[in-house]
């Protein structure tokens, strides 16, 4: 695809030849939905000077320019709109917390050990809630030692599932269904049924901007080659 790019020249976008490779590219690299907007997407591209180097992230191509440092790849992330991903990220927090609030108390070690296992597995499962619907600046400002953006690579490398609103759909109803199932007392477990409806509820809102019934974007993650530094590059999906 690179050669294609370089024989084109600085219109390479609206060549056919150069279409195709990034088109099969993306069938490569990406999950199949990621793909699939990507061929939708790489017409707009050839004529819009503005998106040609999103184009190239999504193609997974090194980006050089003079004086800059080149760009390696990572993957893309599908978003909600703003007000989404905040209620998705307190919906995480929120798992969190109560899972940790019931690892606490030790007596459920022995008492419940299968809860206390489900409880462990809650707080994995609604931290990575968590760095998925986060604002892209606070994983780029994370201190390395945390891991986070790493551990966010790893996800998008081996977890394509949750790239895509579909998939974090029916993981964020998982969980919330984890909740539920513990409820056995309204009254007593009444934080469980709240963030277990919030999730679900978050969950619905991803198949919904799954099939295009609400609007969402899809983020292209890049990283400085020899640097700290990591970009996020956002494109508006249509409704």
């Amino acid at each position: 695809m690179q050669d294609a790019m370089k024989q084109a020249g600085t219109e390479a976008l609206g060549n056919s030849a150069v279409q195709q490779a990034i088109v099969d590219a993306a069938k490569k690299q990406f999950s199949a939905e990621n793909a699939k907007l990507v061929a939708e997407k790489v017409q707009t591209w050839s004529q819009d000077p503005e998106t040609q180097a999103k184009a190239r992230h999504y193609a997974g191509m090194a980006m050089e320019a003079a004086g800059t440092v080149g760009e390696k790849f990572i993957g893309v992330i599908e978003q909600g709109p703003a007000g989404v991903r905040v209620i998705a990220f307190l919906a995480g927090l929120a798992s969190v917390v109560t899972a940790i609030w019931y690892l606490i108390d030790f007596g459920h070690l022995f008492g419940n050990f299968i809860g206390y296992a489900m409880a462990i597995y809650q707080v994995f499962f609604a931290f990575t809630t968590m760095l998925f619907e986060a604002k892209p600046e606070w994983i780029q400002k994370a201190p390395a030692f945390l891991g986070l953006d790493r551990y966010q690579n790893l996800l998008i490398e081996y977890c394509k599932a949750l790239t895509v609103m579909g998939g974090r759909g029916l993981f964020y109803t998982f969980q919330g269904l984890m909740w539920l199932l513990a409820v056995d007392d309204l009254l007593k477990h009444f934080l469980y049924l709240a963030v277990g409806s919030l999730l679900v509820f978050v969950g619905i809102l991803c198949f919904l901007m799954h099939f295009n019934i609400m609007p969402s974007t899809v983020s292209a993650k890049a990283s400085e080659l020899g640097a700290q530094a990591k970009s996020y590059m956002r494109m508006p999906q249509d409704p």
